[in-house]
This record gives C-alpha cells, sequence and structure tokens, in this order.
C-alpha cells in the first residue's frame, strides 16, 4: 500500500475503482453499502469479521454496595476489538 498518513474514504474509493476497473460514481456507491452496513451490525453488535474485528459484550462492574446500602447491577459495556489475523501478522513481518 502507498505510504499514507491516514487511509481515507477517498482513498479506499480510489481502491476499489482501480482495482475493480469501476467508474468512481460506482466504486463510491460500493464503499458506501460496505461502510454503511458495517456500521448497522457494529451498532447491532452482531459482526464478527474473522481475523479482523469483532464486537464485544463486556460487563462494565458497578460498586455493589453503595453508602446507602442499594446494591447495583453491572453495567454491560459493548467494545469494538481490533485484532490482526494471521495473515495480516505475517503480511506486517514479512515488511519489516
Amino acid at each position: 500500500m502507498e505510504n499514507i498518513p491516514h487511509y481515507t474514504k477517498t482513498n479506499l474509493v480510489d481502491k476499489v475503482a482501480k482495482e475493480l476497473a469501476l467508474p468512481a460514481s460506482k466504486a463510491t456507491a460500493v464503499t458506501d453499502c460496505v461502510i454503511g452496513n458495517l456500521k448497522k451490525l457494529i451498532i447491532a453488535g452482531d459482526v464478527t469479521l474473522t481475523g479482523f474485528m469483532s464486537v464485544k459484550h463486556r460487563v462494565k462492574h458497578m460498586p455493589k454496595v453503595v453508602l446507602n446500602g442499594v446494591e447495583y447491577p453491572a453495567r454491560i459495556k459493548r467494545t469494538l476489538k481490533f485484532s490482526a489475523g494471521k495473515d495480516i501478522k505475517e503480511a506486517i513481518k514479512s515488511q519489516e
């Protein structure tokens, strides 16, 4: 990949257009569709792209007893986790 300090959506659209031999308008539509669907899945908590990213549910603990003696349940927090798969890790190592 080119030495781009910040890879933007425009860079991604250009790459899609070039690799799939699409006009810029169609490449933009494809990119918008993929990004839009990923956003919806992330918000719903239903996405796992093996070797790349997943949404994890994590329990965020609150104090069980507050000064007034009332117990509060633990809150669940969703986090987005990016992790490189084996092929990505190998590609990075080969660049070093």
